[in-house]
């Protein structure tokens, strides 16, 4: 069993956290408890995502975790492509360093191990007939 974090845009992570962060604050001050508990389960929900975002390949298996609500199980063998992209489409990844996992037919899902090279390496190992963009193996 291989575990790979999330690579993590930092700048992105303060600004999402201390979005929230300081409502949470403001309304601890101003006693508005209703508000308070709300924005501090949100934050609470949010740094638990940011602490827990990774993917895992067990055999024949990729496992995409993020927080409570993603759990996702892929067989390596229905993987066809791997490629490199910036979108924003809310994903599990925690940068826009990210890879397009294609998987069946129509199915596909946006991830951002910190160690793209070895995670495509080892997805290779079980499935070596995934297209991979030699854009990705190319940048060290």
């Amino acid at each position: 069993m291989n575990k790979y974090n999330s690579k993590i845009n930092y700048p992105l992570a303060i600004f999402t956290i201390g979005s929230m962060l300081i409502p949470t604050v403001l309304f601890a001050f101003t006693a508005k408890w209703f508000m308070l508990l709300l924005f501090g389960l949100l934050t609470a929900f949010v740094v638990h995502m940011f602490m827990n975002t990774f993917y895992i390949i067990d055999g024949n298996m990729l496992q995409i975790k993020s927080g409570i609500l993603v759990n996702i199980k892929i067989p390596i063998d229905a993987i066809s492509k791997v490629k490199k992209t910036n979108s924003l489409l809310s994903s599990p990844a925690l940068s826009f360093d990210r890879l397009d996992i294609r998987y069946t037919k129509y199915s596909n899902v946006l991830i951002s191990p910190k160690n793209k090279i070895e995670f495509i390496e080892k997805l290779l190992e079980s499935n070596p007939s995934i297209d991979v963009d030699q854009k990705i193996m190319s940048v060290h």
